[in-house]
């Protein structure tokens, strides 16, 4: 007896096919990366590499400039914002000041990725036009998930593009601090957001003075915390409330730890609304008070 052929069928929910269709890479971000042992050339030895990349970090400088007319109020102001009047009006004044680093330490080694995504998009709130300054990357070679990220459809939802976001990778930490510092004392930034696993404390103290200097914020995501004394004007813990783990995800978790030296509790849930360019807060469970017993 002859066996009739069996009628296969295979359906793929909506959200699975937008999720393909964001991962096709696309040239979105320049990307320079930095050779080993950059960060020990000298004079004395051999500064081509330091000319080559001051000579890179200049043309695109040159290539999109801002104009006066592209110069809005936003730009101007003296720091960062989330959007959200919750938590924008709740630190003291110059909490997310442009003259200074601060960090986004990642609540768990899963929320490293997620610190990254929340501190590039405070920093993308700056940018207004495709003239506007650029945010300039680092991250280190093996961090592949966050360099497919930065070239993928994501990063429109930020209001980014190829113009003014620059992607500068190295092997190592020091050539990525060296890149860091050259960048702050050769071109003019909005931002710069860099990652990393471990940040020394008198690596820190070089970042905020040359941050200082260029009133050009850096924002560190540090898989471990700072030790030493501190060099930072903030510091963040982000993590994620979702299993998603990303930007998208309905909850995100915010605290706000520091204030240059002065001790700080207090935290949110967050939300990104690409449509609006801004972070929402969301309300936050808490435990209710103990009933008092009167006897």
């Amino acid at each position: 007896m002859r066996k009739e052929a069996e009628i296969l069928s295979h359906q793929l929910a909506p959200n699975t096919v937008l999720s393909l269709l964001d991962e096709t890479s696309t040239p979105l971000a320049t990307h320079i990366t930095i050779p080993s042992g950059a960060s020990i050339s000298s004079s004395m030895t051999d500064n081509s590499t330091s000319n080559e990349f001051a000579r890179s970090l200049k043309s695109l400088e040159l290539s999109i400039s801002p104009t006066s007319s592209t110069c809005s109020s936003k730009q101007k102001a003296t720091e960062l914002n989330f959007g959200t009047p919750q938590i924008d009006l709740s630190p003291p004044q110059g909490t997310l000041s442009k003259d200074g680093i601060h960090e986004f330490n990642p609540k768990h080694f899963r929320d490293q990725d997620l610190a990254f995504k929340t501190a590039l998009t405070v920093a993308a709130r700056e940018i207004t036009s495709s003239e506007t300054k650029p945010i300039f990357c680092f991250l280190t070679e093996d961090q592949t998930n966050l360099i497919k990220w930065l070239s993928s459809r994501e990063i429109a939802k930020l209001g980014l593009s190829k113009e003014n976001l620059i992607v500068i990778t190295a092997k190592h930490t020091d050539d990525l601090l060296w890149a860091m510092e050259e960048t702050l004392h050769t071109v003019d930034a909005v931002a710069l957001v860099a990652h990393f696993t471990l940040l020394s404390n008198i690596s820190a103290q070089r970042l905020s003075f040359a941050s200082q200097s260029k009133k050009t914020p850096c924002l560190l995501i540090c898989n471990h915390k700072i030790d030493g004394p501190n060099h930072t004007t903030s510091k963040w813990t982000v993590w994620s409330e979702t299993e998603e783990e990303n930007l998208q995800s309905d909850k995100i978790g915010l605290s706000l730890s520091q204030i240059k030296n002065e001790k700080q509790n207090a935290s949110w849930i967050i939300k990104w609304q690409a449509e609006k360019g801004r972070f929402t807060t969301a309300p936050k469970e808490t435990l209710a008070p103990e009933s008092t017993k009167i006897h």
